[in-house]
Formats: C-alpha cells, structure tokens, sequence
C-alpha cells in the first residue's frame, strides 16, 4: 500500500501482489466471501465429523456460494438501472452565455469524466496512456459526460449496454446480467452436486426415509480385534521402558480432575439417581439384539467400550449399563465404606434383575471389583468365595453360556502420588498383585464349570507383568483403578473380537 503512491514504473509491477488476476478475482468476490464464510464454517462444524475431508467440503461449500451469490446477486443489484436516472431523467444544464463564466458546481470533474479515447473493457494503470485515437479537440460535451454506472472495466460488454442513448436501462441491464444469472444458478446447481457427493465419498451415503439402509460391507472381527490387540500391546511395551512423558490426551491433569463425570454412563451408576434404561441403552431401539452391562464401578469404566461396540454394530446390538459403583453384584451384601451405597445397594441389585427381566437380555457382561471383602455379617470372602456369590446373582439373568465375566484391570499407582515435575512414567509403573491373580483364576474356573467366558484384561492392560499409566497418547486409568473413557473406547473392537471369538457376538 506504501508502494502505491511511489513514482516510477507507470504499470505499478511492484504491486503485483494486489494486481495480479487471481487477487483481482478474489478482492471482487471478497463481500460475497464474508458473507458466507462463517455459516458455512457453523453449520459444517455441526453436521460433519472433524477431519481433513470436512475442511475440503466447507472449502468448497463456500467457494460455490460465494460465486454463486456474487454472479446472480451481487453485481446485478450493485449495476441496476434504479440507482441511477436514465439519460432520458437526466437534466439538461442551461448552456452559459460566452460572457457568463461557468458555475464551479457546472465545471467538469476529472474524476468522473472518461479519458479522450476511453475504449470499454480495457484496463488502465495509473500513468498510461491510451493507445486508441485521442480526440483532436476534446469537447466540454464529450469530457464531461458522466460515465455510466454499469460499466465494468475490466470486462467487455456487449454494445447494447454501453450505448445508453440506443437502449432502455432495464433492456440493457437485462442483456448483460441474463448470462451471469444463469451461470449463477449452473453454479450453484453443479457445485451442489459436487459437495453432495464429496459427503457421500468421505462419510457415507445418508439414509433417506422410506429407502432401505445400505448394507454395511461385513467386518472381519478376528482381523480388527487383532490389529487393533496388537497396536496396544506395541504401545504397552513402549510406555513400559519411557522415559518422558508423552503429550496426552487428555492430559493427566484433566483425567484426574474430570475422573468418573466423563463416562456417559455415570448417572446409570449413581446412588440416588432412579434406573432408566433409556437414557442408559446405546445402539438401535430396534436391534435384535440387546447385551446388559452390569456391576459396581468397574462395570461402569467399561461403560463407554460397550456403548460403542453397539454403536458400530450397524444396528444389531443394544446395550444397556446399569448398576451402581461401591455396589458389587454378589448375592451377599458386601461391606462399603460409603453408607448411601450401603443403604441402596440391595434395592440396585433388584432393581436391576427386574430390568432384566422385563427385557430379557441376549448377553450379559458382568464385572466388579478384583478385590476381597467382608459380608455385613462381619465373615471374610476369599477370592472363590466371591466369584461364586457373583455367579449366583446373575443366575438365570441370561441363557447358559452366553454370560460373560470381564475382569478390571489390575490395581495401578495413585496418580495423585506418582505423577510430578521431577519423576517420569517409570515412577507410575505398576505390577499384578496377588489378590488379582486369586480372583482371575476363581473366575475363570467358574466360568469353565458353567460354560460361560472369562475375559482378562492383562493383555489389553499389561505387557510381560508392567503396567504403565498411558498408552500412546492415551492416559489408561485416572485413579489407581479405574481406566478413562478413552482408553475404555479403544478396547471396543479387543472386546468385540473376544465376544465373536466364542460365537456371542
């Protein structure tokens, strides 16, 4: 811009930048731009997944209405006759006496008066001459003519829109816009087309009412369970030798703050919030198949893996996540510290077994806490003897074979303890205690004894007996216990692969 007012070079070339025709295009089509750039960027934020192809699509989005606006709208508008008198309203000046001097007000303006020898359609630089036929004498009448307002000078027009005097306004405005309306409404048309199916190609073709779903290609779940094993086992190993702590996702920080509010399925587990399997069921209304989730709060960590599993089932999975945590699925009240649980717990139980009931359930996950407790009666359960009041609780609760035991996994460090400025991932490396490894056995005997499966978490939570607090990006636990939400929605397709593996999925 400083450029611009220096003298020299009568074409400006250092100004290249602003002149060039891909900046001239754009400068003209800049209103329309700012007009649709932020709906645009709204709407596509909401309706499309983030990623590399919802930037391409609101790209396009945009470019094809901006056009569209500024070829049938804009210009149109901004050239019609009604903002100007035709030549037939214009008043004639009175001519002056050759003794009368002419009115200041009356003189010619340079500014808006054309050069002798204007040719329409030509771009003038400031400093150039015309090379057309200058005028021998360049008369007041012709200097001073105002310049039409619909002139565009870097576009030639076709003569019935310059020569006003031949032309009505409107006949001639008419003639010059029809074209560009018409290759508005062409754009607007194709690049419709164009975003339609950029939609289609990045995130599928929509359901219409009334037309039949299409058919989802069928999924190798052995193939993508394993794949997906084996990149977490990949990352275990890693963040078993770190050094350092990667940038997570969500942060550490973050997981401990936001600890079990994260889960969507925390009310399904609160004390005091009343059971809706509405609001806790995840999947079609209509699936034909319908898995529960029950058990304390490692039920309810497990929570957003099982909510999507019935999401990518393509419809033929719901899943329901009910219990309440401190609350472990046991035909024996087992002692908490929290008095509300204490209180609530027997009823959760019965209330659950009615849901159940009510809706009878294909398949059902069980898991609860890898821990020893003590009955409200003050006798001591070891690890078979807990395994055993789980499975008479939730006897019956499914067909035999299809009840499934899903061990949390094992204990961690305190976060809140291992985590610092001046100590790195080794210092939040844990191991497989005792009591974990007597429970995972009684479980999976009594799994063996009724026909019914036993899933252990060491393979998706430990590497060679280490345990460490994140894999990849992804922190694992946000206490000394309980796995994230991200970490829970990265077992979906592992646990898939171990439902398919034994014919229940």
């Amino acid at each position: 811009m400083i450029g611009a007012g220096i003298g020299g070079d009568p074409r400006h070339r250092q100004l290249f930048v602003l002149t060039n025709p891909l900046a001239v295009t754009i400068g003209d089509l800049s209103y329309s731009l700012y007009l649709w750039h932020l709906p645009v960027i709204v709407f596509a934020g909401v309706l499309l997944a983030p990623g590399p192809a919802a930037t391409a699509i609101t790209v396009l989005a945009m470019l094809v209405l901006t056009v569209a606006t500024y070829l049938g709208i804009e210009q149109p508008l901004h050239r019609a006759p009604w903002a100007t008198r035709g030549p037939e309203e214009q008043p004639k000046p009175a001519a002056p006496t050759p003794s009368e001097p002419v009115p200041a007000e009356r003189r010619p303006s340079a500014l808006a008066s054309r050069p002798a020898g204007y040719v329409p359609g030509k771009r003038y630089y400031p400093g150039s001459r015309s090379t057309s036929a200058v005028l021998p004498e360049p008369a007041v009448a012709t200097a001073s003519a105002p310049r039409p307002p619909d002139v565009d000078e870097r576009m030639p027009v076709p003569p019935a829109s310059i020569d006003a005097g031949t032309a009505p306004p409107w006949a001639a405005w008419r003639a010059r816009f029809a074209p560009r309306v018409a290759m508005a409404g062409a754009t607007l048309a194709i690049g419709a087309g164009a975003t339609a199916l950029a939609v289609m190609l990045a995130y599928g073709a929509p359901t219409l009412p009334g037309l039949p779903a299409a058919v989802p290609a069928p999924i190798d779940v052995a193939a993508e369970a394993g794949d997906a094993l084996s990149v977490l086992q990949g990352e275990l190993a890693a963040a078993s030798t770190a050094t350092s702590w990667p940038e997570l996702h969500p942060s550490l920080d973050e997981a401990q703050r936001a600890s079990s509010s994260a889960n969507r399925a925390h009310d399904c587990f609160t004390p005091g919030v009343p059971l809706d399997a509405g609001r806790c069921t995840w999947g079609s209304a209509d699936a034909p198949r319908h898995l529960y989730l029950v058990g304390d709060s490692s039920a309810m960590a497990y929570a957003p893996a099982f909510a999507k599993l019935a999401d990518d089932s393509g419809g033929a999975w719901r899943v329901t996540t009910v219990g309440m945590y401190g609350c472990r699925f046991t035909d024996v009240l087992v002692e908490s510290r929290d008095p509300s649980v204490m209180a609530a717990c027997g009823q959760r139980k019965a209330d659950v077994a009615a849901m159940v009931g009510a809706s009878p359930a294909d398949l059902l996950v069980v898991s609860n806490a890898f821990t020893l407790g003590r009955s409200v009666d003050g006798r001591d359960l070891d690890a078979g003897e807990l395994v055993s009041a789980i499975a008479s609780e939730v006897t019956g609760w499914a067909p035999a074979g299809h009840t499934v035991y899903l061990a949390p996994p094992p204990h961690g460090v305190d976060l809140g303890r291992c985590v610092s400025r001046l100590t790195g991932p080794s210092s939040c490396l844990a191991g497989i205690d005792d009591v974990w490894m007597q429970m995972q056995t009684a479980t999976e005997a009594r799994a063996a004894l009724t026909g019914d499966l036993a899933i252990s978490a060491l393979p998706f939570s430990c590497w060679q007996g280490v345990c460490p607090a994140f894999v990849g990006d992804t922190p694992v636990r946000y206490d000394d216990t309980h796995i994230t939400p991200a970490f829970a929605e990265r077992l979906a397709p592992i646990l898939r692969g171990a439902l398919a593996e034994r014919g229940l999925y």
